[in-house]
């Protein structure tokens, strides 16, 4: 007589194969998106590093002329003398000024809405909003914003930056002023800031996860 065959050898039970399926679709759901999430991580970077470049070439722009550039000809002046401007000593780059890492030129604004000028980059998708909150926080930046969508889940008001409520744009201008005027605010905010998205890595998607896991093992015992 044949001994009974070894259901274990034929291959995975229905049961097994669901708890598979369920492992992968959540680790699809938390890990994936996070792990994508970091590839523009050193696009970030860059991006923050020629913004700390250009505004240092601009504060010294400002010594020598005594006001920043005007929004026409822009961040262009750093390198090129402005018309009628005899007290430019530039060129105040080293190379030209530099694209965003994402092949666009980086919007400047003199007077800025923000700030004695603004100086931004519109990030991977090239619109104002998008991932450009994101973006921000990570690259450290004290940030205002509307809160909805993106900012109202990243952003923790007063603390990792400043949100106003959607369309009140007196409370949005309030918010930036705040910030524009406090040095020391908009330092600690933007630490607190890119701290904040930092802590959403890979680390805290593996505890997610795991978490995930525990409870679900819970359950099935």
């Amino acid at each position: 007589m044949k001994p009974p065959p070894n259901r274990r050898a034929a291959g995975f039970t229905l049961l097994e194969l669901l708890v598979v399926m369920v492992i992968i679709g959540m680790l699809a759901g938390f890990v994936a998106p996070k792990f994508f999430s970091q590839i523009g991580k050193s696009e970030v970077k860059t991006a923050r590093a020629q913004i700390d470049a250009l505004e240092k070439a601009l504060d010294q722009y400002r010594l020598d002329v005594g006001r920043y550039p005007a929004s026409e000809p822009g961040l262009a002046a750093l390198n090129e003398r402005p018309a009628a401007e005899p007290k430019w000593a530039g060129p105040y780059l080293k190379k030209a000024v530099p694209l965003d890492p994402w092949g666009r030129a980086y919007v400047y604004k003199y007077p800025g809405e923000h700030g004695e000028y603004d100086l931004l980059s519109y990030g991977k998708d090239g619109q104002p909003g998008g991932n450009v909150v994101a973006e921000a926080l990570a690259s450290g930046l004290a940030t205002v914003a509307y809160r909805s969508a993106a900012a109202a889940e990243l952003i923790q008001d007063g603390f990792s930056g400043r949100t106003a409520p959607p369309g009140d744009a007196y409370a949005f201008s309030a918010a930036a002023l705040g910030l524009a005027l406090d040095a020391d605010l908009r330092r600690a905010v933007g630490q607190r800031a890119r701290l904040d998205v930092e802590a959403r890595g890979w680390p805290a998607v593996v505890e997610r996860f795991e978490s995930v896991l525990r409870q679900a093992a819970r359950k099935a015992s």
